[in-house]
């Protein structure tokens, strides 16, 4: 599952549920032109992006489907990714490149502060997949660090970027998917930076690479 951030643009913030690695250029280019730029992250679910939204607090929000049908919300859809487990080094699938859902029942799942995290639990309910034990993560560093350590396993989207040395496996009847979409607020007006930085991700394909 996804870690929801902020990223605030020059005081003005920004919401986003996808690896800060696929904003990497498009920030380079806002540096490069508002010299001043500064980055603030801070986290949220689905809910409080919306809210973010609502109240002015947020210019505009990268992250899956809200849940919000307020008529005054934007959305341009960027692209949809599916997921995939990610095992450490030392785990006993880490040699393999797939893996079934229920296969991955007697694991401890590491899951992080997630927009999904509702929709996967269904998912697997649906299907009679119980974990063995759950630790529930803020941090995703720390997520990554104890699936390194063998203390779990994840479920990320394909574009969370993972450290070096994990494995990264298939989930051969893992259906869902996430739609990452771009969000704002009809008629409110953006300050420079927020702007541009919308016009860029609209005009680009942010559809994250598959390792």
């Amino acid at each position: 599952m996804a870690v929801n951030k902020t990223l605030s643009v020059n005081g003005e913030t920004v919401v986003i549920a996808i690896s800060l690695a696929l904003l990497i250029k498009p920030l380079r280019e806002l540096m490069r032109v508002f010299l001043s730029l500064e980055l603030r992250l801070l986290r949220g679910d689905a809910q409080e992006i919306a809210d973010y939204l609502k109240r002015g607090d947020a210019a505009l929000a990268i992250a899956s489907p809200l849940g919000e049908t307020w008529e005054r919300l934007d959305v341009w859809p960027l692209f949809t990714e599916g997921f995939h487990a990610v095992v450490g080094p030392a785990h006993g699938l880490a040699a393999a490149s797939t893996v079934a859902l229920k296969d991955l029942a007697c694991e401890r799942l590491l899951a992080p502060y997630c927009e999904l995290a509702e929709a996967f639990a269904e998912y697997c309910r649906e299907r009679g997949v119980s974990w063995s034990g759950q630790h529930e993560m803020i941090c995703e560093g720390d997520l990554v660090q104890l699936v390194a350590c063998g203390l779990g396993i994840a479920i990320l989207p394909q574009s969370a970027q993972g450290a070096s040395g994990l494995t990264r496996l298939a989930v051969e009847d893992l259906e869902l998917m996430r739609q990452v979409a771009l969000y704002g607020v009809a008629g409110r007006e953006r300050p420079a930076a927020a702007a541009a930085l919308l016009k860029h991700l609209r005009a680009r394909d942010r559809a994250p690479a598959v390792a």
